[in-house]
């Protein structure tokens, strides 16, 4: 099942516009992590930082301690987890769960392999909400991009109506973003952490998403 609401020729554009946005993310990681280790953006998360400290508020507090949770590993674990089970004995759908499963799992590997590697402190002692652990790159962030970002994928092959798949992908990448900034409104991140889990994330997300379009390749071949 691919993407049968594309053309032949919009199909493979898009495949190969995947694969330049995948390189494109990895390089951005690659930029952050250097410019990480040279110290190159730290003014820039600082007056981010303090930008963003202008606007802090109870209720604003209230609101983005609960979309953080969206973004936590307890809580994606528990949406992977069902999601799997719905794509096995619902539709069948071995591969997308199974692509699911590679996407996340590889997110966390590589997410915990960073953070060790680097070992970035977080901006505060005292954030607003509890978080442990290096800082770079944003776990909550690599994390909802891959997982949201799968769902997106997965709802633009459904079969239904356009308005619904946009509404849909809209409202999924809204989860992605404000998932990141509750990270740097609640202090647990700075700008920087953020966007390298982004990219870290969209990068492992295209990659499993190619693997599962490519490999009906050969069935499509024998087919003709």
């Amino acid at each position: 099942m691919r993407l049968k609401f594309l053309s032949n020729y919009w199909y493979y554009l898009a495949l190969f516009g995947l694969i330049m946005m995948a390189f494109g993310s990895l390089n951005l990681f690659a930029e952050l992590s250097e410019d990480l280790l040279e110290s190159e953006l730290e003014n820039i998360d600082q007056m981010v930082r303090q930008m963003v400290e202008h606007y802090h508020s109870p209720s604003l507090t209230s609101f983005f301690t609960v979309i953080t949770e969206l973004g936590s590993t307890g809580f994606l674990t528990m949406l992977t987890t069902i999601t799997v089970m719905v794509l096995l004995y619902k539709y069948k759908r071995w591969k997308e769960a199974l692509a699911l499963i590679m996407v996340v799992g590889t997110c966390s590997i590589f997410t915990t392999v960073f953070k060790h590697l680097f070992q970035r402190q977080r901006p505060m002692e005292d954030p607003l909400i509890d978080a442990t652990g290096y800082s770079f790159p944003s776990g909550h962030s690599v994390g909802s991009m891959a997982f949201y970002g799968f769902l997106i994928y997965l709802c633009l092959k459904m079969r239904l109506p356009h308005y619904w798949k946009m509404g849909i992908s809209f409202f999924l990448g809204s989860v992605i973003v404000l998932v990141g900034f509750s990270r740097i409104y609640l202090e647990a991140h700075y700008l920087t952490d953020v966007l390298a889990g982004f990219s870290l994330g969209f990068f492992c997300l295209a990659l499993v998403i190619l693997w599962s379009e490519l490999s009906d390749w050969p069935k499509k071949k024998t087919a003709k």
